[in-house]
């Protein structure tokens, strides 16, 4: 492969296949919240600003979710429960998909509006473009769906209650169901 030429000087092959390699990675879909942030083009405390936003709407969803199903079910803790339980080889993806087709369909006691679960969490989802949207730029906007669709799925790190939840589900799991010797 010949060298290209810029600005009178040569670049390797190797030279511009890395920084090929460099954009992409910094353009590729990411789940890190902060990842995301450092590709905007806005202050620290605009960053700070958009993270608290997301961890608001994490905890109006998860609150959602907590609100006891006509039953008295915990789909939070139902739903961390079958993501652990999972991962430990102890249910399988369908049964994920199941409490996601119960959250889709179940209407939310006492909702006024009379939504689904689903219905309620979309909702929140879409107050929380609304406030990062008064934030960012639409040119900010547009990178950070890029680098995420769901910006409620962002990995925040402290401070998320999903985090929190999965640990105290993680503690309880490890108390009823002792390590397997190998």
């Amino acid at each position: 492969m010949e060298a290209a030429k810029v600005g009178g000087g040569k670049v390797s092959a190797e030279d511009l296949a890395k920084a090929m390699a460099e954009e992409q990675a910094k353009n590729a879909p990411t789940k890190n919240l902060n990842e995301a942030l450092d590709r905007l083009e806005i202050s620290q405390g605009e960053k700070e600003q958009v993270k608290q936003s997301i961890i608001d709407a994490k905890k109006q969803i998860l609150e959602t979710l907590e609100v006891p199903t006509a039953d008295g079910r915990n789909l939070a803790e139902e739903l961390i429960d079958t993501m652990i339980k999972i991962q430990n080889g102890d249910a399988k993806q369908s049964d994920a998909m199941t409490i996601f087709a119960e959250i889709a369909a179940q209407k939310v006691p006492g909702d006024i509006e009379g939504r689904t679960y689903m219905d309620a969490i979309n909702a929140i989802k879409a107050t929380n473009k609304e406030d990062i949207g008064r934030i960012l730029t639409e040119k900010d906007q547009a990178k950070l769906t890029k680098a995420h669709e769901d910006w409620t799925d962002f990995e925040v790190g402290d401070g998320d209650p999903w985090g929190e939840l999965y640990m105290e589900r993680v503690q309880k799991y490890n108390e009823t169901h002792p390590a397997k010797d190998d």
